[in-house]
């Protein structure tokens, strides 16, 4: 038989035991002989305390009321005992709490882990509740753009967020005069609330859009070093 490996679970909070019961299910389709029993004990191998105390008292005593037999009594105990009573409820009101406190990428990854314990969410439900907890010109480009889709919309966050982390690096950007001498000022970030118009000439093409076309100023970002 294949010898497969699984990964831990531990019972904590926020741990989604459907998914590990998926990821199990997935290693015993490249064993499909592999019987109950051996399911059972492999999926107890992969418990961590606190779950594995509650492996051992479902276990060890075969007159305990809650003793389990088949694998699919496994399952179902397991989800009784670690589910939270309403882990859709639960999920759900995570998910009107989470909001984009870094990168998008992180956000949206945080966003799609909480989407798998509510199915009950339609595109439509994660399309708004996915927008609405980006950060403000993030969310603000994705509004415009108008994507039909949530996957649609998190590539126009990642895109927009990968080219905002780049452009807002600090640069030099050199002109020179007649006599061979740098006279251009460097750039440098900027502490004021107010539009900046001539940074924009420095700005990437893409940003230069989004502060024309989305009515948005983002050209405050910098602005010329005196």
């Amino acid at each position: 038989m294949t010898a497969l490996t699984f990964d831990p679970f531990f019972g904590r909070t926020g741990e989604n035991i459907k998914s590990w019961q998926f990821g199990l299910e997935q290693m015993f389709a490249l064993a499909p002989n592999c019987s109950d029993l051996y399911k059972i004990t492999a999926a107890g191998s992969a418990l961590r305390s606190p779950a594995k105390v509650w492996y051992t008292s479902v276990r060890e005593d075969e007159q305990h009321p809650e003793y389990v037999r088949t694998w699919e009594q496994f399952k179902e105990s397991m989800c009784t005992y670690f589910n939270p009573t309403n882990p859709v409820r639960l999920a759900r009101d995570q998910l009107a709490e989470l909001s984009q406190k870094g990168i998008v990428r992180d956000y949206t990854a945080a966003f799609r882990h909480l989407c798998s314990q509510a199915p009950d969410l339609n595109e439509a439900e994660k399309l708004d509740r996915y927008t609405r907890g980006l950060k403000q010109q993030t969310k603000l480009t994705v509004f415009i753009e108008d994507p039909r889709s949530f996957d649609m919309a998190c590539r126009i966050a990642e895109t927009f967020d990968s080219t905002m982390n780049t452009t807002r690096r600090p640069n030099m950007v050199q002109t020179f005069n007649h006599n061979g001498g740098d006279v251009t000022p460097p750039l440098r970030r900027s502490h004021s609330n107010g539009p900046q118009p001539h940074a924009e000439r420095w700005m990437d093409p893409s940003l230069r859009a989004v502060v024309h076309n989305y009515g948005h100023d983002l050209s405050h970002e910098y602005t010329l070093q005196p």
